[in-house]
């Protein structure tokens, strides 16, 4: 392959067979060029070394083979089964509707009441604290912003939330 330096242009930029004599000579000459049969043999002993078989289509039986060595663990990415947590699942929603009527519908942190813009916060991660997973304590009503400066400060949140507990306090930052 040739590699041109940097800033030159090729000698036939942005002409076409409408606008140069050129360029439209060697379009003629390619119509209804037909490869050989040689050549046609030739170009597919090439392609069967090509490791990605571009421009192939995989039979249906191929594709079934690929998509059964891949599945369950045979995949990369497997984790034993386990499913994503689902907040679509009615424990999720009427959790998340107790949270937000106990928190009278308002930011805990920042006192925003903009409907659609609040979110139920676990205090206790989802993932590492399942028996606590809808236990309405253990949620919090925060608006969007409020809830994404919480990203990587949950562990001190936590903390002054329990602490503020035992004070007898509520358990959010405002008052």
């Amino acid at each position: 392959m040739i590699k041109f330096k940097k800033g030159y242009t090729p000698w036939n930029k942005g002409l076409t067979k409408e606008t140069s004599e050129i360029v439209r000579k060697q379009a003629e000459e390619h119509t209804g060029y037909k490869h050989t049969d040689i050549s046609k043999k030739r170009i597919g002993e090439s392609s069967k070394n090509n490791k990605y078989n571009l421009g192939r289509t995989p039979s249906k039986e191929t594709r079934k083979k690929l998509s059964d060595s891949n599945k369950g663990g045979k995949h990369w990415n497997w984790k034993g089964g386990i499913t994503p947590r689902s907040m679509s699942s009615i424990e999720h929603k009427q959790w998340r509707t107790f949270v937000f009527e106990r928190d009278n519908y308002t930011c805990q942190m920042c006192g925003d009441d903009a409907g659609g813009n609040l979110e139920a916060h676990h205090i206790f991660e989802f993932s590492k604290y399942k028996c606590l997973r809808f236990e309405v304590y253990n949620g919090q009503t925060l608006c969007r912003k409020c809830h994404q400066s919480l990203r990587n400060k949950e562990f001190w949140y936590r903390v002054n939330i329990v602490q503020s507990i035992f004070r007898g306090e509520h358990y959010g930052f405002r008052k």
